[in-house]
């Protein structure tokens, strides 16, 4: 799920993995080579060996933990797409608009990847005959996104059951947009909460900037 959400395939990583590890067990004893045959340093064989064991396995766990961290990235991404998303169908439901309309109309109403997502999914299952929550529930589960799932799985029960699928879907849209919102305040906290201590901090090393050199000259 997290190289789906990168961009990137089993294949393309295991390469990337393939190439950091060889680069790591390459360049240093490479780099050291040099500067010993130049005369700027003078070490033995087991300074580069150990140089190039460490780079071979620092330089896969570099480019994995940067693929997480840009997958983590979009995944937040999407998740204020899918809350837009949600404000959307809210308000076609909200004017009357059928479900499966309001679905589908909402898909057209931006440009990221979500939407782009969404709107070929509806294609595949038009061409299929199946329904709108069918492209709801593949995208959602493609991207990692549970909410999306949930929404599906609304409109088939209620439709299922019998039940007014457009008041029971905006209902659900109401509470996930509501908990998608309140999480992004939190998150939105914490991030200004992880600031507090580099700008202390920096306060305290201007201040003992400014009052160590009137301390000196005291």
């Amino acid at each position: 799920a997290e190289l789906r959400l990168a961009g990137r395939s089993v294949e393309q990583h295991v390469v990337w993995l393939g190439l950091a590890a060889l680069a790591g067990f390459v360049l240093p004893p490479l780099v050291l080579g040099l500067l010993q045959a130049a005369g700027v340093i003078s070490i033995g064989w087991f300074v580069p060996a150990l140089a190039a064991l460490a780079c071979a396995v620092i330089g896969p766990l570099l480019v994995h933990t940067a693929t997480v961290e840009k997958a983590a990235t979009v995944k937040t991404d999407l998740r204020y797409q899918v809350s837009a998303y949600l404000d959307v169908v809210t308000m076609l439901l909200a004017g009357n608009t059928g479900y499966e309309g309001a679905l589908e109309q909402a898909a057209h109403a931006g440009d990221g990847r979500l939407f782009v997502e969404l709107r070929r999914r509806m294609r595949e299952s038009g061409a299929r005959g199946a329904s709108l929550t069918d492209a709801l529930h593949r995208t959602g589960a493609e991207l990692g996104l549970d909410e999306l799932e949930q929404v599906a799985a609304t409109a088939e029960l209620s439709a299922a059951e019998g039940a007014p699928v457009a008041r029971s879907l905006s209902a659900k849209c109401a509470t996930l947009r509501s908990a998608l919102a309140t999480e992004q305040e939190s998150e939105a906290r914490l991030r200004t909460s992880r600031l507090t201590t580099p700008i202390v901090g920096m306060a305290l090393i201007f201040m003992a900037l400014v009052m160590y050199p009137a301390l000196s000259f005291s």
